[in-house]
């Protein structure tokens, strides 16, 4: 996440002499084009599409394995902390981003004992790690002005929008199919909300499987709320149909 907001400034990556990494290639440059939610999962991609993102796919599976999974060891060793497998990613005209694709590209494993601890002390590990990587950045630079690079750091506030599921239902309305509030199973006519499942307080997710036709009075009832385990299951045919 946050190395993509420091290629999408065009900022140094790495120290000079040693150019553009390695993934950042036509490839990559053709799919900066898209958006981030063009990437959502579900996402089917065609033609020029397809294949300039199963090479990107290509280029950044093998950055990772011949990068930081073959060379972070556990200190005063030889031995690896992330094992990887490496996958064989198909060429196509036309692929889906679903988990059979991203299996495909491979795995990284992650070891519980190092998993449990960055989960812990998230809170100071991570402003650790960006703090440094900013005095690196701006050294591999020289010419950034103060703080520039800390403020390309700070991850844009998400717009909280319900539009293209609005318009989704909206077509479904119109194409005489029906519409049912996920939650209640009343059946909606003109006036309804649209809910993100996980409270966009909580979590600012505007994928669509988070977004869901729910009746206003339960809307505003559920707030901010969680759905529990139970309602999620009773809920479970609505929401897949």
């Amino acid at each position: 996440m946050y190395r993509w907001l420091i290629l999408d400034r065009g900022y140094h990556q790495m120290p000079p002499g040693n150019g553009p990494p390695a993934f950042d290639d036509e490839h990559f440059q053709f799919l900066r084009r898209l958006s981030a939610s063009d990437f959502r999962l579900g996402r089917r991609f065609t033609g020029a599409e397809a294949r300039h993102l199963i090479e990107t796919f290509r280029a950044i599976r093998d950055t990772i394995r011949e990068g930081p999974a073959r060379f972070i060891m556990y200190p005063g060793t030889q031995d690896q902390v992330f094992e990887y497998g490496s996958g064989h990613i198909r060429s196509s005209n036309a692929i889906t981003l679903d988990l059979d694709f991203l299996k495909a590209m491979g795995t990284l494993r992650v070891p519980r004992h190092v998993w449990d601890a960055l989960a812990r002390h998230a809170s100071w590990i991570e402003p650790s790690i960006l703090s440094r990587w900013v005095e690196l950045l701006e050294n591999y630079d020289g010419t950034a002005p103060p703080g520039a690079y800390r403020d390309a750091l700070s991850w844009p506030n998400v717009e909280h929008s319900t539009r293209e599921v609005r318009t989704l239902a909206a077509q479904l309305q119109e194409s005489g199919g029906p519409l049912y509030c996920v939650w209640s199973g009343k059946r909606l006519n003109d006036g309804y909300d649209i809910d993100h499942c996980f409270p966009f307080k909580h979590w600012p997710n505007n994928h669509l499987w988070n977004l869901l036709p729910a009746a206003p009075e339960v809307n505003s009832s559920k707030s901010d709320s969680l759905p529990s385990a139970q309602q999620l299951h009773k809920a479970e045919d609505r929401i897949l149909r």
